[in-house]
């Protein structure tokens, strides 16, 4: 839950010049870096519909589930990179603001968590909302 990789000269590529999202500077080489986030469909569908939404309930298996698919689908991006080559790797980073995914569920849900579909992925972080026990952001190295 700490420790990874230090980017420097972080910079957001922009719509129309992704993927990736981001590009950054690793050790001297150029990284790509996509980013999406774990959000529930049920919570999307609310916002959009104006509605109050109550909290997804995030099972391990649905947790998993969906992790996966937004791997496999960030991988399966790796052939349209803009900007190429980046010979720092293909990043990942998953963001959740899910109230219910807390750091030790979190931690629980990743713990057998079986990794398919990565094999562009250099790296691939999970990011969850402020822990105010901690006083940042914690994050999980997935791969």
């Amino acid at each position: 839950m700490s420790g990874g990789l230090a980017f420097a000269d972080i910079q957001s590529r922009g719509r129309g010049n992704d993927p990736p999202d981001c590009e950054a500077v690793v050790s001297g080489q150029r990284v790509a870096i996509e980013i999406t986030e774990l959000v529930s469909g049920d919570a999307i569908r609310a916002y959009k519909a104006g509605l109050t939404y109550k909290w997804a309930r995030w099972s391990k298996t649905s947790f998993q589930a969906a992790v996966s698919e937004l791997i496999a689908r960030k991988n399966s991006r790796f052939p349209a990179l803009q900007g190429a080559p980046y010979t720092g790797g293909y990043v990942l980073v998953i963001f959740t603001d899910e109230p219910l995914l807390d750091r030790n569920t979190v931690a629980d849900y990743l713990q057998d968590f079986e990794l398919r579909d990565s094999d562009n992925l250099t790296d691939i972080y999970f990011l969850i909302s402020y822990d105010t026990e901690l006083e940042r952001c914690p994050f999980f190295k997935l791969k």
